[in-house]
């Protein structure tokens, strides 16, 4: 089965079974994506030298491509459906969106604790200490980071080199996280890490970017030629996750990142107000499936 016409049906099932959160994280798929982060702290004191990143990087990468080869060649014929299971347990489109779609029922009845609680388990450690716009720019950050980071970006690898691909692409995301706990953020390995990470991602963000000035299109109002002019400034020196968020914020006509951002601290991303309302999460939930409808057309075409 084409790999294109494979990660259409996994979207699509990832939609239909891959919420609420709790449905996800039952069937194992959030343990699943976690294992390459999980072997990188069992083996921390092997990795701990200065001078041995590249082991550490390449013990990772190794074992998410030979996970990748035995389930490729083992998952053919009648059993081929199960690699459209794998394909949607990593790629969490649904529980995303059900975030946002919870923050945002939850701030337009006022109920702002409730809101955060929506971010625990996320990277915004510090969620009880937001108020309600740091919690709408929050909510619009992961939906943002999400969707370039966590679905695009493998998607494009999967398209590419099959479940090799996803699950190198996985395990080097995860390691960008993972490692910031246990070792020092400064040493070679992180430099290694994120430098990998922001190879392979740059791509996955202008193309994000791209979907969303198209999903703005169906979601009035929208002023595409102005969003489209602010990304295009920084198209070629925006770090990745950065100009991920910054799409959203283009098309939302919004200002993101800011002190309270657990991704963008050091500055604001988009040049309107930081003070989101519920009715903009909403107009973001909308754009956001319009930009699921433009990725599932994409890929109908690269199968078709």
């Amino acid at each position: 089965m084409d790999h294109a016409l494979i990660a259409l049906l996994a979207l699509l099932l990832n939609l239909a079974l891959g919420g609420p959160r709790a449905l996800y994280e039952a069937s194992g798929a959030a343990r699943l994506a976690r294992i390459p982060a999980k072997l990188l702290r069992d083996r921390e004191p092997f990795f701990t030298k200065e001078n041995q990143p590249i082991l550490l990087v390449g013990y990772a990468l190794a074992m998410a491509c030979a996970a990748g080869l035995f389930f490729h060649f083992i998952l053919r014929g009648n059993i081929q459906f199960l690699e459209i299971i794998i394909v949607a347990c990593l790629l969490p489109v649904r529980p995303s969106l059900e975030r946002l779609w919870f923050i945002r029922k939850a701030l337009a009845s006022g109920d702002v604790q409730a809101a955060r609680k929506q971010l625990e388990g996320t990277v915004w450690k510090h969620h009880v200490l937001l108020d309600e716009h740091g919690v709408a720019r929050a909510a619009a950050e992961l939906v943002a980071v999400t969707f370039c980071e966590r679905v695009l970006h493998p998607l494009i690898w999967y398209l590419l080199l099959g479940l090799p691909g996803l699950f190198v692409c996985r395990s080097v995301t995860l390691m960008k996280e993972a490692l910031p706990s246990s070792f020092n953020a400064e040493g070679y390995i992180h430099q290694l890490t994120f430098g990998m990470f922001k190879l392979t991602s740059w791509v996955s963000s202008r193309l994000c970017a791209i979907i969303w000035l198209m999903a703005s299109l169906f979601v009035p109002p929208s002023d595409v030629v102005r969003a489209g002019n602010q990304l295009a400034a920084t198209a070629t020196s925006a770090p990745a996750l950065a100009y991920a968020i910054e799409a959203v914020a283009a098309v939302l006509g919004a200002a993101l990142g800011g002190p309270t951002s657990a991704y963008a601290s050091q500055q604001w991303l988009g040049s309107g107000s930081a003070k989101l309302a519920p009715a903009q999460l909403y107009r973001l939930l909308i754009m956001s499936g319009f930009a699921l409808v433009v990725m599932l057309l994409l890929l109908g075409l690269f199968a078709s």
